[in-house]
């Protein structure tokens, strides 16, 4: 059996047993249902991360039949997500309307980018998480991540690295490896793109000395032979095609980052909303069509219900607060 292959057996057992977990799903079916049209909030345009999530979820939410109503995908971008929230929490107390957000809420937050938290609206459900990865020009004589961090010990003003936005789980990933390894993380020469494929391309012509990007952006040029993958930000090996790559942490640097992915409902949801949309996202995250999606793209399927999704971005945020404040990139 490959290893995507019994990865992906496991994923069907491990959402086959949250689906079952009374804990996570009452004996009594919700008694709240759409009743209109449910919208998928995306907080990017057409064709970003959170919109190719929704579109995901739409699919399976349609052909598995698993809502009464259809569900159509709203894009509200603008203000590093802050409008997305502030357009979910016009429908207070509306369970026809659920919002696609990641990690990036919580640092918009701690970094003043965003009024509103994730303690403004209800956390519903947590999908996956994203790991990052770290990639070099292929013929680039930077082997693994430990010969990076050994360049910007030796170098610090030559490395350059690339990345999209600060505050990030990639640039947050780059920026824990540093500090693991005794270097002062404020002091990365980060450069910023419009996107990740953006700052692949520049490190594939030596523009800069390494991107930081999402892994599944990067294992495409991977295979094409155009670049390599040096250290990945998971807690393990993904296996796979990438199941060479050294993590962080087996490298001897402790660093962990997720751009973890999160369902919300507008503030003031009720119970019975709360509990119909937990049991949907959890048949979501157990069906076929999606395992696929986790397969194909490097996601890690750790689905969990509102209340322990809400205890994660609790811990999650005061790590943040930490390392964000760390790089002076806290608002005071």
């Amino acid at each position: 059996m490959s290893a995507r292959r019994a990865l992906r057996l496991s994923q069907y057992v491990f959402a086959a047993t949250l689906a079952l977990s009374p804990a996570l799903v009452p004996a009594q079916q919700s008694a709240w249902k759409p009743t209109q049209p449910v919208e998928l909030i995306s907080s990017t345009g057409v064709g970003g991360a959170q919109d190719r999530l929704a579109r995901t979820i739409q699919a399976v939410l349609e052909s598995g039949k698993l809502i009464p109503t259809p569900a159509v995908v709203v894009n509200k971008p603008g203000g590093s997500g802050a409008l997305s929230v502030a357009y979910l929490n016009q429908h207070a107390g509306d369970g026809h309307y659920v919002l696609l957000s990641s990690a990036l809420m919580l640092s918009n937050h701690i970094m003043g980018k965003g009024k509103l938290n994730y303690t403004d609206i209800t956390p519903i459900a947590q999908l996956f998480h994203e790991y990052s990865a770290v990639v070099v020009k292929v013929d680039s004589p930077i082997k693994t991540g430990a010969d990076l961090i050994a360049r910007m010990k030796a170098s610090p003003e030559g490395v350059s690295i690339g990345t999209t936005v600060l505050g990030t789980s990639h640039h947050l990933s780059i920026a824990k490896a540093v500090k693991a390894a005794g270097l002062d993380p404020r002091k990365i020469r980060i450069v910023n793109f419009k996107s990740g494929t953006d700052a692949i391309t520049a490190t594939m012509g030596g523009h800069i000395t390494a991107t930081v990007s999402s892994v599944s952006n990067a294992v495409a040029l991977v295979k094409a032979g155009s670049v390599r993958i040096v250290a990945v930000s998971a807690p393990k090996r993904l296996g796979g095609d990438l199941a060479e790559v050294p993590t962080w942490k087996e490298l001897g640097y402790e660093s962990v980052s997720s751009n973890f992915r999160t369902v919300f409902g507008a503030r003031g949801l009720a119970p019975a909303p709360v509990q119909y949309w937990e049991q949907t996202m959890l048949k979501v995250a157990s069906s076929p069509a999606w395992l696929t999606q986790v397969e194909n793209n490097y996601w890690v399927s750790e689905p969990l219900d509102s209340a322990a999704t809400r205890n994660y971005l609790n811990a999650e945020y005061k790590t943040l607060q930490g390392l964000l404040g760390e790089l002076g990139l806290a608002k005071q």
